[in-house]
């Protein structure tokens, strides 16, 4: 036994003596790096390791000692060619010059979906199936991202913030969908997703980051797009036009891109219906009516880059919207009839303004980083409601009026250092800091007739301080890779919030005062395992532990009213909720992969209902912390390419959530199964044919559940005039679903009891839309560049 022992422990020696490492850098004529190249290693004619240079044009790989032959290829060059002899550790550097036809065909890839330490890296040039499909149909092909009902989340947890090229969209779901939509396959170089952000991202991201890499400019020229979208169905019609340009002369880029989305009309059909304690029911049949709703933005950047190793950027963004609304309830409550119009004029705009200067250290991908940031949004809603309550349908109805106003205003300011130091290709050291600046005012001015015991009238402030500090290392070696970090968070708020309260008989100001002063550390850490050379089979761990505070939004305790004895409000009670999570990964054959995790909430927020303490019969919609949370969770990605031409992806997430109320309360157990199917052929002469399925089963969340949901969409595209004009058709909501979801609450007040059951189902049509793109580039091609943000706005952002 001995001597097997000792056998094997020289036959592991000898392997490991015999692996080689290759690294190297690949640029252009002009020595600019060369982002994104593949880089593949050939023995006899065999494919033996691939990878994908990094956005500086570095690479490493890991060989058995021999004699290969190098192929480096990207769209956009020509292909080059090394032969070297591998011994140890070998550096193979390559320049590739620049080609203005683009390449038509790449006969050596590296795998299209990759698992890294922390991460999974699509390469979207290796994907023969994107060629015509749009951003969202990209993200539906991610492993452990699916989208539902215009939401996009990882592994079904809410609050995903997206990048494009660093830069965080700060859109809610339907405006970051359009976007999406409006990006094109061949502009994308690759994206990641990041189900557990390390320590140089905020403390609060714990629902993970998906980043999107555009092409960047190579060669001078200009390039660009413009097309529109049409959306069509029983209660909807709008329209979306959209164009970009980008333009580069010398070390100066210039980009410039806009969009506008018009709504004429949209209507949408409700039927709701709440059973109180006592026996009475309430019913209720609503139509949503939104005229000449309009969004637009702009977003225009200016880069200059004096030399290979220094680069600045400026971008303005301009965002505005318009939304006047109007509700119409026919309702009954206890043998009286209930006609309600409540109508509101919302208007807002938003302003962002971004520069970064980044400084390259060395040629190994050492950078200095700073980056500044402001954003201001200015928003106004006006509110008219008339509810006339009828005791017979002759009898003169008891009128009761509501109008007031609402001014909602924010500004955040961010400043951040990042210093990523690359010692060598095995091993970096990472330290950075960053502080936000975050400022809300809310006021709201109510008058009433016949109306009683509302706190509505607000003056609401709240000030936030956060100095954010890491540090994060990563280390290679061989078959084995580690990236770990902690990040370490000082917050301060101050909030006052001065409220009229009226009774009918007298008036009588009230303030309240909230001060937070607290540091926190956040610690993670990623290990991942390759089986193999090239990294086929891979298994992973990570850690991470965060903290996820309440939006704004959700603390401004200022009412909105929805319908007749619904309203809307926010809880300035809220605690933040404090997140560990423990997940495991393993990756076979590249893609196909099986997550599991375990996530333990503490104080989670979730949305819910209670009854008014001055009228219990309305129902108040708001924010509320559960006790704890925890979470078992796993995820199988099949993405399948089952020929050239026809493509597959199963994406099924299983989730078992034991959740507890409060301290004292019974646990209750959920479980949810959401299944998302997605296909595509590539058809000959530029059609391309997609259809889509999402599913769940009966979802259950605090005091709200959702009855099973399922969605079938399908699209045909064609591509001509040598792919610069692409027209599409899709028919969404093909099975005509309707949404059901049931609240329940628990409080004291009407009649000596203190519960409820309200059930709301809203129609959803199928719908339709078409687009037309032209796509247009003079001079050489180049890619589109963008400049990278340190902001995180998304608690200034209503719920994603």
């Amino acid at each position: 036994m001995k001597r097997i022992t000792i056998v094997s422990v020289a036959l592991l020696a000898a392997t490991a003596a015999n692996a080689g490492v290759v690294d190297g850098k690949v640029v252009d004529e002009k020595g600019n790096p060369v982002e994104y190249a593949t880089v593949v290693a050939l023995r006899d004619a065999k494919q033996c390791a691939g990878t994908v240079t990094d956005s500086i044009g570095g690479y490493t790989m890991n060989v058995a000692d021999g004699a290969y032959t190098f192929i480096f290829s990207s769209v956009g060059y020509k292909s080059a060619e090394k032969s070297e002899t591998v011994k140890g550790k070998t550096r193979v550097d390559a320049t590739m010059e620049t080609n203005s036809a683009v390449l038509k065909e790449v006969n050596v890839t590296a795998s299209a979906i990759r698992r890294e330490a922390d991460r999974f890296v699509m390469n979207v040039e290796n994907m023969p199936g994107a060629i015509g499909k749009d951003g969202e149909e990209l993200l539906r092909d991610a492993p452990g991202v699916w989208i539902n009902d215009n939401k996009i989340s990882i592994n079904g947890k809410s609050g995903t913030i997206v990048y494009v090229n660093d830069r965080e969209l700060k859109m809610d779901n339907d405006q970051l969908m359009n976007f999406l939509r409006s990006l094109k396959a061949e502009e994308v170089t690759k994206v990641e997703i990041i189900p557990q952000t390390g320590a140089e991202y905020s403390a609060s991201s714990s629902a993970g980051v998906i980043k999107i890499t555009m092409k960047k400019v190579r060669t001078d020229g200009i390039m660009g797009s413009a097309g529109i979208r049409g959306n069509f169905s029983k209660n909807e019609t709008g329209f979306a036009p959209n164009a970009s340009l980008n333009v580069k002369k010398g070390n100066w880029t210039y980009t410039l891109r806009g969009a506008v989305n018009y709504t004429p009309k949209e209507d949408n059909d409700m039927t709701q219906s709440t059973d109180y304690a006592d026996g009475s029911r309430y019913n209720n049949s609503t139509k949503m009516t939104n005229d000449d709703m309009v969004f637009g933005n702009v977003n225009a950047g200016v880069f200059y880059d004096p030399n290979k190793n220094n680069s600045f950027g400026l971008e303005l963004y301009f965002n505005g919207w318009k939304n006047p609304a109007q509700t119409a309830t026919n309702a009954t409550f206890a043998d009286k009839t209930i006609k309600g119009v409540y109508g509101t004029d919302m208007n807002s705009r938003n302003f962002d303004a971004t520069f970064n200067y980044i400084h390259r250290l060395d040629t190994l991908g050492s950078t200095m980083k700073v980056i500044a940031n402001y954003d201001n949004s200015h928003s106004t809603q006006d509110n008219d409601n008339i509810m006339r309550t009828f005791s017979t349908p002759d009898a003169e109805p008891l009128v009761n009026k509501e109008n007031g106003n609402q001014l909602t205003t924010y500004d955040v300011a961010n400043l951040s250092f990042d210093y990523d130091k690359h010692f060598s290709p095995k091993w970096g050291l990472s330290v950075g800091t960053k502080y936000t600046f975050n400022k809300l005012h809310n006021t709201s001015d109510y008058g009433e007739l016949s109306a009683c015991n509302y706190d509505k009238n607000h003056n609401y402030n709240y000030n936030e301080n956060i100095l954010g500090i890491y540090a994060k290392t990563t280390y290679n070696i061989k078959h084995l890779g580690v990236v770990a970090g902690l990040r370490g968070e000082y917050f301060t708020d101050h909030s006052r919030n001065k409220m009229i309260y009226q009774d009918c008989k007298d008036v009588e100001n009230l303030a309240a005062t909230v001060d937070q002063d607290y540091f926190d550390l956040f610690p993670n850490a990623s290990i991942i395992y390759k089986f193999d050379a090239m990294s086929k089979n891979s298994l992973s761990a990570s850690y991470a532990r965060y903290i996820n505070r309440p939006s704004f939004w959700a603390l401004n305790p200022i009412r909105t009213k929805i319908s007749d004895m619904f309203y809307q409000c926010g809880n300035p009670d809220l605690k933040p909720t404090y997140s560990n999570n423990l997940s495991l990964n393993f990756t076979t054959q590249y893609k196909y992969n099986l997550s599991l995790w375990w996530q333990v909430d503490t104080d989670p927020m979730a949305q819910g209902t209670k009854p008014d303490e001055n009228d219990p019969r309305n129902v108040l919609f708001t924010n509320i912390n559960l006790d704890k949370n925890v979470t078992l969770g796993a995820n199988v990605n099949l993405p399948i390419q089952i020929t050239k031409w026809w493509n597959f992806n199963a994406n099924v997430t299983y989730m078992h959530r034991q959740i507890q109320l409060n301290a004292n309360g019974d646990k209750t157990n959920a479980n949810s199964l959401y299944i998302s199917l997605n296909t595509g052929f590539q058809l000959p002469k530029d059609w391309y044919i997609s259809a889509s399925y999402f599913g769940s089963n009966r979802g259950k969340d605090a005091t709200m559940s959702v009855n099973p949901f399922s969605n079938l969409n399908a699209g045909i595209k064609k591509s001509f005039a040598n792919r610069k004009w692409t027209a599409a058709i899709n028919a969404n909501n093909i099975l005509c679903h309707t949404m059901r979801f049931t609240t329940y609450a628990v409080g004291n007040g009407f009649n000596n009891t203190n519960s409820y059951a309200s059930t709301q189902r809203i129609k959803q049509p199928v719908s339709f839309s078409v687009s037309l793109t032209y796509n247009f580039n003079v001079g050489k091609r180049f890619q589109a560049k963008s400049i990278e943000k340190n902001a995180d706005e998304s608690r200034t952002q209503k719920s994603k």
